[in-house]
């Protein structure tokens, strides 16, 4: 009969959803079946941001690999097919069921033991009295699904004829047998069970390893046995989002608000250009004629001036030339969600800057140590190659958990599964929206651009104005970066593993914050060469470690995190092997690229991994070291 557990909500998201295995105090092994939803408060989230980022994330795997997942994207297919909500009371069940004796290694199931009338589940062999306990196995398939170890029942041993079996287990899977209770004759290896799903079909008709089709025997504690799936995504307010879609010249105007060119507020800015761009037309009409009646009378009058500079020069229509100068045709399609998400940030987040702690310190009457501040800060930034680095109080966050996998995360060799529908045939999505603490950082396009053009990734010249660099960017890397599903542009790739690469080392190195390093998350906006890491709590309160880093240790922060970056205890293995591994790079959860697009050399120089799709064999100038070879500082 299921059971309930109480948790705490990130806990769920992460170790108790649908179909995970657990070790319960009282129970054993268990296997999550359901979640209470709590229903969330009316908008407090942004269903539109959070589809899209399920369908970016679901975007990763191939068709085939995607079909149980319904089209996330296309509004129509997902109405009335997903329940939203909070998670609560965890419901469980023991899993698995087969039992092994503690005193003979007689393995049954448990069902047996209590059809055999044995009391406090005690050995049902004759003459045992030992005590049964949960067999840690279970047999598991890329495709998701799996069940029990399939015990040889009624097989007799070669030896002496015995039906009794237990499992020699030396700790390694691959040498693990059934042999006979009485005699310890081999009976049997353990058995492969055939898988038929689209997984094995795609392995059959792909040529890939054989092994594939089959499940496998994995211990219930394997870390890849069960991968939630979970996407963050920044949860402002969703009419903004909608506004931000439909203004017009939407994405001249974001693109001139997330490279500096444009100062002021895009939503701001929209309301006011509504009077001369679209707008009311009755109301338009209107002013026109009492414009041109004002123009016959009086042609030099202020207001008819003001007027025609309005119509013809409007809001914002001059970082909006500035774009459309740099890019041309490359414009004219809709913005991106993480370009809407950046300039949302940039709108209407409180941001500290290092400016603003430098004139705090100032005001306090420490101008000294505020100048220091401010100085270091910003050599640590310009040898780093970062433009800004700011800290926001409120980052408006929301994390949600839509699926899992089995045995691997990497999208090529697994298939992704919703969780169970509930009784209305709804999918559960497990949804958790808060405000935390995070520090933004932004790369330097200049210097992003010229890194790319030492490296021979893109060819040259690179621009040495900002906003040009920017348009050439978005051009060569930014703009387009897919050639496929999953597949990315080399100059895109290029520029995901550089702002992939110094997230990961900027948060493995959080101790000074007070949070470690797996309490942190990190969010990329690569549109905008900017990444967040943001303290991991979905609670009201507020820690303040990030903050407090910023305000007091930044600049050491930034050179310490750039002089350590560049060591791995696993060198110099890992650094003539790519320069990414768990002993620098990987992190074990809250990864959004499940570790991939990670390399060291990309900022110090040195291989490449074998993998890497750029073209390139190795980096010879690593973006934290070049700025020094040119003696640009």
């Amino acid at each position: 009969m299921p059971r309930e557990l109480q948790r705490g909500q990130t806990q769920v998201l992460y170790r108790y959803l649908p179909e995970a295995i657990f070790d319960h105090d009282d129970f054993g092994l268990c296997r999550v079946t359901t979640i209470e939803l709590d229903p969330l408060e009316e908008d407090s989230l942004n269903d539109i941001a959070l589809f899209d980022a399920i369908g970016d994330a679901v975007g990763q795997w191939t068709d085939t690999f995607r079909t149980r997942f319904p089209d996330v994207r296309d509004p129509a297919k997902r109405v009335g097919r997903f329940r939203i909500g909070q998670p609560r009371a965890v419901g469980f069940t023991p899993y698995p069921e087969n039992v092994q004796c503690r005193k003979c290694g007689y393995v049954t199931a448990y069902a047996d033991v209590e059809r055999k009338g044995s009391r406090r589940a005690q050995c049902p062999r004759h003459g045992c009295s030992g005590t049964m306990k949960q067999l840690r196995y279970v047999e598991a398939h890329n495709c998701g699904r799996i069940q029990e170890l399939n015990l040889p029942r009624n097989e007799r041993c070669p030896s002496c004829g015995g039906t009794e079996a237990k499992l020699y287990d030396p700790g390694r899977t691959a040498l693990a047998r059934w042999v006979c209770v009485k005699c310890d004759g081999q009976i049997r290896s353990l058995r492969m069970t055939p898988c038929k799903c689209e997984y094995s079909e795609d392995a059959k008709t792909q040529n890939r390893p054989n092994h594939e089709r089959y499940m496998r025997v994995y211990p219930t504690g394997e870390p890849g046995l069960y991968n939630p799936l979970v996407v963050t995504f920044i949860n402002f307010r969703k009419s903004d989002e909608q506004r931000l879609r439909d203004t017009p010249d939407a994405e001249s105007l974001l693109l001139a608000r997330a490279w500096g060119v444009l100062d002021g507020k895009v939503l701001d800015l929209a309301r006011e250009r509504e009077q001369w761009v679209g707008g009311n037309a009755a109301k338009d009409e209107m002013n026109r004629q009492i414009v041109e009646a004002l123009r016959k009378a009086d042609p030099g009058n202020a207001l008819v001036k003001q007027y025609d500079d309005k119509v013809n020069n409007p809001p914002g229509q001059d970082a909006i030339n500035q774009v459309t100068t740099h890019l041309g045709m490359a414009l004219g399609g809709a913005p991106s969600r993480r370009l809407i998400e950046h300039v949302a940030l940039r709108d209407n987040m409180r941001l500290t800057t290092p400016q603003l702690v430098a004139d705090r310190l100032t005001d306090r009457g420490e101008a000294v140590r505020g100048s220091e501040f401010l100085d270091g800060a910003q050599k640590a930034m310009q040898s780093l190659g970062l433009c800004t680095v700011e800290a926001v109080e409120d980052f408006p966050i929301a994390q949600a958990a839509f699926g899992y996998t089995r045995v691997t995360k990497d999208p090529r060799r697994s298939s992704v599964n919703p969780f169970m529908a509930d009784e209305d045939g709804r999918l559960p999505l497990y949804t958790l929206p808060t405000e935390t603490e995070a520090l933004w950082f932004q790369l330097d396009p200049v210097k992003v651009a010229s890194w790319l053009v030492r490296n021979q990734i893109v060819t040259g010249p690179a621009p040495t104005d900002s906003t040009a660099a920017w348009a050439w960017l978005w051009r060569t890397a930014l703009r387009d970066p897919n050639v496929a599903p999953g597949e990315l542009t080399p100059a895109a790739e290029a520029v995901q593993t550089l702002l992939h690469s110094i997230s990961h080392i900027m948060l493995q190195r959080m101790e000074w914050s007070g949070y470690a390093s797996s309490s942190i998350g990190e969010y990329l906006l690569p549109e905008t060469l900017s990444f967040a890491l943001y303290a991991n709590r979905f609670t009201e309160s507020k820690i303040g470690g990030l903050l407090t880093l910023f305000e007091q240790r930044l600049p050491l922060w930034l050179h310490e995190a750039g002089q350590q970056g560049r060591d791995c205890i696993y060198d110099p293995i890992c650094a003539h092997d790519g320069s990414s591994c768990a002993g620098c790079l990987y992190r074990e959860h809250n990864c959004v690229h499940f570790n991939k697009y990670l390399s060291r050399a990309l900022l110090y120089g040195g291989p490449l991994p074998q993998h890497a799709g750029f073209g390139k064999g190795r980096i010879t100038h690593g973006y934290w070291t070049c700025w020094t070879e040119s003696g640009d500082r």
